[in-house]
């Protein structure tokens, strides 16, 4: 295999093995709902927050470590667990002048909606 060549294998096992990363970080078993990744993700971030602990760089790492596992696991189920619903909040429909399936597009038509 040449080295510029993709290896979906080896990509896949390391995306395993940083979600099982990301949920021991957090503590949430591997069928924890999106509620419940938030909800430790919020316990978590609360006890170890900087501006809790001043100058503890232990804190700030720990701190740093929750938020980019909380980051990992909600992003990384197709943007489906961002919403316990599974579904986006904001459908195609609500402009034709917008592409809303994104956040700029999103953007563009909230930005005239309410502000033009």
């Amino acid at each position: 295999m040449a080295q510029d060549e993709f290896d979906f294998q080896k990509q896949a096992q390391e995306q395993l093995r940083m979600e099982k990363l990301a949920r021991k970080i957090l503590g949430v078993d591997e069928g924890a709902s999106p509620t419940e990744i938030k909800k430790a993700y919020w316990l978590l971030a609360m006890k170890h927050h900087p501006d809790k602990k001043p100058g503890d760089k232990e804190a700030l790492r720990q701190f740093n470590n929750i938020r980019a596992a909380y980051d990992f696991l909600m992003k990384n189920d197709n943007g489906a667990a961002l919403f316990d619903n599974g579904e986006q909040p904001f459908s195609d429909s609500v402009s034709e002048e917008y592409n809303t399936a994104n956040n700029w597009g999103y953007f563009l038509w909230w930005r005239d909606k309410y502000f033009k």
